[in-house]
């Protein structure tokens, strides 16, 4: 009987991020993402508009905080709801609260495929039984109504993948024509300062 070889993984995200950039096809893809401090939260919402802070260790959306610039500071969405906060308490309320010593990381937000008004994403597993690479599950998960992650344990749903791209293209041919009819050539982000 021939012997499985040993599984392994590696839980940190940023160091998968780190092996994902040394790719220079790939890197064009990677949201930006870096060890949590307030300096670089503040600088990454300036940049991106939005930016999720995620326990660097984890899974399942556990412990996700989505951070959005508004007039009176930052709005802090999790799990279990949202809060408008000034800066420097909004950054309090999530060292002691949600961080709480472990260690975390910044990634950049990114608009969301949208299926029924509910986020969408793809999720692509590898594996490399041998010497090769393998694509061994390929679905998407569509959120719950109005929900942060799109993970199963929180409610999220699997997809076909293949019948998602179909739906979301043929939404995305229909917005480009109302557009050009309308002589609507591109969208600009307002951008908000934080400080």
């Amino acid at each position: 009987m021939r012997k499985m070889p040993r599984m392994q993984s590696v839980p940190s995200k940023l160091k998968k991020t780190a092996v994902l950039w040394e790719n220079d096809r790939i890197r064009p893809y990677i949201p930006e993402s870096q060890a949590y401090s307030r300096k670089e939260v503040i600088n990454m919402l300036q940049r991106h508009g939005f930016v999720f802070l995620k326990p660097d260790i984890g899974g399942g959306g556990k412990g996700v905080v989505k951070l959005t610039p508004a007039k009176r500071g930052v709005i802090c969405q999790t799990l279990n709801g949202r809060r408008e906060l000034p800066v420097q308490r909004a950054f309090k309320w999530i060292e002691q609260e949600i961080i709480s010593g472990r260690n975390y990381m910044a990634q950049q937000g990114i608009q969301m495929a949208k299926v029924d008004e509910r986020n969408v994403d793809f999720r692509v597993h590898l594996q490399k039984p041998q010497n090769d690479w393998l694509i061994t599950g390929f679905c998407a998960k569509l959120a719950p109504p109005g929900g942060l992650v799109t993970n199963h344990c929180r409610g999220g749903t699997p997809l076909d993948a293949s019948e998602v791209i179909k739906r979301i293209s043929h939404s995305v041919g229909k917005k480009e024509k109302t557009l050009k009819k309308r002589n609507i050539c591109s969208f600009q982000r307002n951008s908000q300062n934080i400080k």
